[in-house]
Parts: structure tokens; C-alpha cells; sequence
């Protein structure tokens, strides 16, 4: 039976993608405790850096690791896998952002699955999966939330500390790690929202939470998706409220029952004034016209209601969250803090539902940039090879 001797290196995938624990690369006897298990890992081998037939030596590992998981060579041919799969993972993930579908998602997620169940604790392939997914609800055509909210939970786990984990470089862990807490914690925040028992308290706090990340890409602070879901969160609220006030008889209205619910009514229209202004100031782009049409609608009618001492101050409000969206909006006095019995109100704010709009990955954690920095892995060498340098 011949002996092998073999060098395995792992290098990192992308933005710090890990595709195999180091092995080391230095010279090595195997000890096979049978010639079958000699025979098989040559078979291998054999597929793997002779043929380079990637498929067959894939086969072959995973069948070497099922019939001999304790040994010593079990690290090299799981490393093979890990790699293969990390390669494959990548190649789909950069197909997937040229061209989002559920096909393409789909192949994401079976790879990134497949991938975590040899490297559970990477946070790249955590992230990318969740991302994909929570892209995939946006955009419509993937529906399985559940799954999709126990994606961005567990990247946002993964995600945790701003510290990168060993040999992650931090220059790119960082930026992926503020795309991960402006979707997740954004598609958490529609997920609530989209449940047939709105958890409006737990909306809010996401979208916030979302909308907080100052990406230099304009993730997160610069989304108009975020204002527009906290805004329809503080609708959610004001509409029951709303709702009430206009059941009260007119002499209730200006009484003390009217007065209490106007004086939860008043800061959420406020607060819905603010999303919506926000909203028309960061929604630039082409695709994001619905919303921008659609929070016009809500604001102009709203100002009115509220601040109709003010005419046209909406204005100034857009313009000022044009220059920073999380930056306070001034002082303003209202025309009444209670209005006419008599009058329409409150109103209702405007009734399309627009389709929100896809961002684009952040640079450097879409997978696009990173296709071409895939990591390899040193073929084995047999005991009659000359000595490998270490690299």
C-alpha cells in the first residue's frame, strides 16, 4: 500500500470568508489503520489533484468521511468539501446579485446550508444568507418569512461584537457587519409588521435600530424604506386611536375623553410628519417613486391636519432631513391642539401601499467584488514528492 505525505492550506474566501480550519503545511505520514482506508483516501486524492475531476473527489471525500471520521486524514478531505462548497457558494451568490430570482436564491441557501453544517460558525456565510433572503421578501418573489427571519437573527447573532473574529480582516467585517444590522434588523422590522397581530412596539424598535447605521453606501440612515415601515408602525398605532376619536359625540371630542386621545393622536402624527418628510428626502432614485408619491400624499395631508398655521413648512422639513435624515426635526407650533368636532379628522393618510424598494449591497459584502478572491486549497503531495515550502 503506498503512503502519502500531502500539504493543506486554507485561505480565506471574499470578505473573510474562512473555507477550511488550517491543517498546516508541513509534511505529514498518515497512518492508515487499514489498507481499505488507504485505498479510499488515494481514491480521492487521485480525483481530487490528479484528475482535478471537483465532483467525483467531492463524492469521494464525503464518502471518506463517512466510512472513516476519526481519521487522521478526515481534516484534508473535509477540507476539500469546505472548499468546493465555499467556491460554489460564492460563484451563486455573485449570479444571484446580478440578477435576483427565486431560482438563484434558492442555490444560495441550499449551498450557504450545506456550507454551515461543516463551518457552522462562519459569519460571512450567515450573513450573505440572510441578506439574500431578506433581498428575496423585498423584492417579492421569496415568501417564506419564518425562514427568512431566522436567517437575519442568526446573523445578527453571528454579527454580534464589532470585534472581527481570528483572521478576520477587520476592513471588511466592518462594512459587512453594518449591511447586516441595516437589513436584518429592517426586514425584522416587516416582518412584524406584515403578522396578522402587529407587533407595532417590536417594529418600531427594529426599523430604528436599522435606521441608526450610518453606512457610507447610505444603508440604514439613507433608506427610505426604513421611514416609510416606521411610518405605516405609527400609522398602525394612530389608526385605532383615530379610530376612536371619531366614535366620541361631538361634545366628547372637546371634552376630556377627546382630550386623551388627542394627546396620544397629536405625537404620533408628529412622529408620522417626520417619516414621511424623511422619506421624500432620501428616496432619490428612480425605483423608489412609489414611496416618494405615496409619502407626499400621507404628509401633505397630515401637515395640513396639524399645522395648517404653517402652509408650505413641510418644505423646509424635507430639506433639512436632506442634509442629515436622523437629525431632529425643529420646533413647531401647532394650529390647535384641538381641532373642529365638526371637521374631517383626523385624516387617514394616504391609501396605496407602495412596493418598497431593493437596496443594493454594501461594497465589498455582495459576493460580486468577491468572486475572484476565492481561496484554494494545496493539493496533497505523495511521500517520493520533493518537500513543499511552506507559504
Amino acid at each position: 500500500m503506498k503512503k502519502f505525505c500531502f500539504t493543506f492550506a486554507c485561505a480565506i474566501l471574499a470578505a473573510a470568508f474562512v473555507l477550511a480550519p488550517t491543517a498546516g503545511a508541513q509534511q505529514q505520514q498518515p497512518k492508515f489503520k487499514t489498507e481499505e482506508e488507504g485505498k479510499d483516501y488515494k481514491a480521492f486524492y487521485d480525483a481530487a489533484y490528479t484528475e482535478k475531476n471537483v465532483p467525483k473527489a467531492t463524492e469521494l471525500a464525503r464518502s471518506f468521511l463517512q466510512k472513516y471520521p476519526d481519521s487522521e486524514v478526515a481534516q484534508f478531505a473535509k477540507g476539500f468539501i469546505v472548499n468546493t462548497l465555499g467556491t460554489d457558494f460564492q460563484a451563486a451568490l455573485t449570479a444571484y446579485y446580478q440578477g435576483s430570482d427565486m431560482p438563484k436564491l434558492d442555490k444560495v441557501l441550499a449551498l450557504g446550508g450545506e456550507y454551515l453544517k461543516l463551518q457552522p460558525e462562519s459569519p460571512y456565510v450567515s450573513a450573505q444568507m440572510a441578506l439574500a433572503a431578506s433581498r428575496g421578501v423585498l423584492a417579492q418573489f421569496y415568501k417564506d418569512l419564518p425562514r427568512a427571519k431566522e436567517l437575519a437573527e442568526r446573523a445578527l447573532k453571528a454579527m454580534e461584537s464589532p470585534t472581527p473574529p481570528k483572521d478576520y480582516p477587520p476592513d471588511q467585517y466592518g462594512p459587512l457587519r453594518e449591511n447586516v444590522q441595516a437589513q436584518s434588523h429592517q426586514f425584522l422590522g416587516f416582518y412584524e409588521l406584515e403578522q396578522p397581530t402587529p407587533n407595532l412596539d417590536a417594529a418600531i424598535n427594529h426599523l430604528t435600530a436599522s435606521s441608526k447605521i450610518r453606512n457610507k453606501d447610505g444603508l440604514g440612515w439613507k433608506d427610505p424604506n426604513n421611514y416609510w415601515l416606521r411610518a405605516s408602525a405609527y400609522q398602525k398605532q394612530y389608526a385605532k386611536l383615530s379610530e376612536d376619536y371619531r366614535k366620541l359625540p361631538d361634545d366628547q371630542k372637546t371634552g376630556d375623553p377627546g382630550k386623551a386621545l388627542l394627546d396620544q393622536i397629536n405625537p404620533l402624527i408628529d412622529k408620522m410628519i417626520d417619516d414621511y418628510a424623511r422619506v421624500i428626502a432620501v428616496a432619490s432614485s428612480p425605483d423608489a417613486k412609489p414611496l416618494r408619491d405615496a409619502a407626499r400624499e400621507s404628509l401633505d395631508q397630515f401637515w395640513k391636519y396639524r399645522y395648517s398655521n404653517l402652509p408650505g413648512g413641510q418644505e423646509a422639513l424635507i430639506a433639512q432631513f436632506r442634509t442629515d435624515p436622523l437629525g431632529s426635526a425643529p420646533a413647531r407650533t401647532p394650529a390647535s391642539a384641538t381641532p373642529d368636532p365638526s371637521a374631517t379628522a383626523p385624516p387617514t393618510g394616504a391609501t396605496s401601499k407602495p412596493t418598497l424598494t431593493s437596496a443594493s449591497p454594501a461594497s465589498g459584502s455582495n459576493g460580486s467584488k468577491a468572486a475572484a478572491k476565492n481561496g484554494t486549497t494545496k493539493k496533497a503531495t505523495t511521500s517520493s514528492s520533493k518537500k513543499k515550502k511552506k507559504k
